[in-house]
């Protein structure tokens, strides 16, 4: 079973109907014709149809042209002895496997090349940092350590806290990591 996509225009329409129509020395007016085919397309959206030539405008009066089946912008064509139920229920789980594996490539291709800036944090300004340093003396704000020292913010920016001096501390390691993203 394989699907292929299809594009028609009016004009296509026009010509189909004219070449497969038995009544095609009836009169008919665009309009009529553009009714059958928007009749005829709102039912392969919401399921399998097999492909058939329309026999006036009576949707239940159709001949087949073969294996070909039309589904949600595909025609598919089915390849051996299944019912028409059975195929439908192929074509429905066909469609349902593509449509699950584009998501996961939508999911994994987007998240790759999407980087939003707005979930980057701002760097700390050098002129805090310093300002920062020399109140807290180079000295973690905690146990008076000098070693490891991060900047750390006192009100998270995570929970509206800024990037000035009063939001600011020296910590050590230990005691950064141990505050989390809390607010001490």
């Amino acid at each position: 079973m394989y699907g292929h996509s299809y594009d028609i225009t009016m004009m296509e329409i026009w010509r189909w109907f004219h070449y497969t129509s038995p009544e095609r020395d009836k009169t008919y007016s665009i309009y009529n014709i553009c009714e059958i085919y928007a009749d005829c397309m709102s039912r392969v959206d919401k399921e399998p149809m097999k492909l058939g030539i329309f026999v006036g405008q009576d949707f239940n009066k159709r001949q087949y042209l073969g294996d070909e089946w039309v589904f949600n912008g595909y025609i598919y064509e089915v390849k051996g002895f299944y019912s028409d139920n059975e195929i439908r229920l192929l074509i429905l789980d066909d469609f349902d496997k593509e449509r699950r594996y584009f998501e996961k490539l939508k999911i994994k291709f987007e998240e790759t090349q999407e980087v939003n800036p707005s979930n980057e944090r701002p760097r700390i300004p050098e002129n805090v940092r310093i300002e920062v340093w020399r109140r807290d003396s180079g000295k973690c704000a905690r146990c008076g350590s000098r070693e490891k020292l991060e900047y750390d913010h006192i009100v998270p920016i995570s929970k509206g806290g800024s990037n000035t001096a009063r939001n600011i501390e020296l910590l050590c390691e230990k005691h950064n990591r141990s505050k989390s993203n809390n607010v001490v």
